[in-house]
Order: structure tokens, then C-alpha cells, then sequence
């Protein structure tokens, strides 16, 4: 296999990269509000509302990472 030539990144690619890991972080969230409320550590308004949110945030984000 041949080795991949590293390539620095400019700012562009750095600010893509932030703006993706904020998406990705933003999903956990959701899933982790959706969990909590299944395993009855959350209330179900509580919990709706957090993946609500969160859900609200990674489409707004998922705009910008283009």
C-alpha cells in the first residue's frame, strides 16, 4: 500500500473540520437525551425537548458544512 502524501491544512479545511465535529457532537447529544429518557433517567418533556434541540442545531450546522 502506498504511503498518503500529508498534506497541510489550510484554514478553510480546519473550519470545515470544527464545523463537522460540532454536527457529529451534536447528534451524540440527541442520541444521549433519546437514551436517557428510554432508561427513565430523563423526563419524556425533557427529553424530547433536548433531541428536539439538538436535532434543530445539527440541521443548521449540516448547512454550513458545505
Amino acid at each position: 500500500m502506498a504511503a498518503e502524501a500529508r498534506v497541510p491544512l489550510g484554514s478553510a479545511d480546519k473550519v470545515h473540520r470544527a464545523k463537522y465535529r460540532t454536527a457529529v457532537g451534536l447528534l451524540l447529544d440527541a442520541f444521549s437525551a433519546t437514551a436517557a429518557v428510554e432508561y427513565g433517567t430523563q423526563s419524556t418533556d425533557e427529553g424530547r425537548n433536548a433531541s428536539t434541540a439538538a436535532i434543530a442545531a445539527i440541521k443548521h450546522a449540516s448547512r454550513n458544512i458545505a
